[in-house]
């Protein structure tokens, strides 16, 4: 197997939950990354999915270095980011930027759009002064933005052209590796799609590798050849996109494919009545054994006992990686009792 571009191993984030004792210490801890381990190589644009509160926003901040791992590592070409340092570490963050979900909230509302892309050339310390500004120039127009409107503050421009300039802005230190959370989310459905074309236009235009972070299925289908399913912070599936979609192979992935929305409103609401079954658990107070098994559908009846006592491991066959003891042939009729 060739060296991914990046490489998660056993990541574990934790977060420290309630009143702490005498020292100081957290009396409990709330996992919201447990255990995952995923692969992007490069070029590649891979999608996470699952519900809000799963993980995958906190996963995106460990691997841009904004949240520190308890455990695991995060390797970049092979090389683990947390053992880098000095200009080691500047260099190899370079290489993996993020565009944040808000683009009301992730410009600094004093800086022009031209400052905003130039800011992280002077924090690197890369070209001269003159030179900074022609490159966010050009930055600024392949997304799509007139560089003639550089001179202006983030109130004065759309949300989608504030996603542009945050996209320049991004690109500015030419990455390898771009991480997207919900960067379409507080976006009108038509600026999505504007978005989201850029998004495809740009990774083929700079050969960038993408982790997609999203809500809406129809996106990740568009824009990812591959996708991972995340439920209370482990990945439960994982498989090439089509195969995802046409044959999910684990019962929570089949809950998100059939509450995704549909044209047409009559179904839609019987349909959505039928199979959403109860809410995610609390991070503080977790089940045991599989944590999706208070919620689903396909029990058989000579698995139930396995799932509430024990966690199921991702096997992986093939291209595709799966996180439960049920076959796949399990009938999904029935509610949980």
């Amino acid at each position: 197997m060739s060296q991914a571009l990046l490489e998660l191993r056993d990541l574990v984030v934790r977060f420290p939950l309630g009143p702490r004792n005498w020292r100081g210490r957290a009396r409990s801890m709330v996992h919201a990354v447990d255990g995952v381990s995923l692969r992007i190589e490069r070029g590649e644009s891979l999608g996470l999915v699952g519900e809000s509160g799963c993980g995958k926003s906190t996963l995106a901040r460990a691997i841009i270095g904004l949240v520190r791992p308890d455990s695991g590592s995060i390797l970049l070409d092979g090389q683990a980011l947390h053992a880098l340092r000095g200009q080691a570490a500047r260099l190899a963050r370079r290489r993996i930027q993020m565009l944040h979900q808000d683009p009301y909230a992730s410009l600094d509302p004093r800086r022009t759009a031209l400052q905003s892309v130039v800011e992280p050339l002077a924090i690197q310390r890369l070209f001269k002064p003159r030179q900074r500004r022609l490159r966010a120039l050009l930055l600024l127009d392949a997304v799509g933005l007139d560089p003639l409107a550089a001179g202006r503050f983030p109130h004065e421009f759309s949300g989608g052209q504030r996603q542009r300039i945050a996209l320049a802005r991004a690109l500015a230190l030419e990455p390898e590796l771009l991480v997207l959370d919900e960067p379409t989310s507080a976006l009108d459905v038509s600026v999505q799609a504007q978005v989201v074309e850029l998004l495809g236009d740009l990774q083929r235009r700079f050969g960038l590798a993408y982790l997609f972070i999203s809500h809406d299925l129809a996106l990740v289908r568009h824009l990812c050849a591959r996708v991972c399913v995340m439920y209370f912070g482990r990945v439960v599936e994982s498989a090439p996109r089509d195969e995802l979609f046409a044959q999910p192979a684990h019962p929570y992935t089949r809950m998100l494919l059939d509450c995704a929305p549909l044209a047409d409103p009559v179904f839609e609401r019987s349909r959505r009545a039928m199979l959403v079954w109860g809410e995610a658990p609390s991070l503080a107070q977790p089940p045991s054994g599989c944590a999706f098994h208070p919620r689903c559908a396909s029990r058989a009846l000579v698995a139930r006992d396995r799932c509430s006592r024990e966690q199921p491991p991702l096997l992986t066959q093939g291209l595709r990686a799966r996180a439960c003891f049920l076959p796949d042939d399990a009938p999904s009729d029935q509610r949980p009792p």
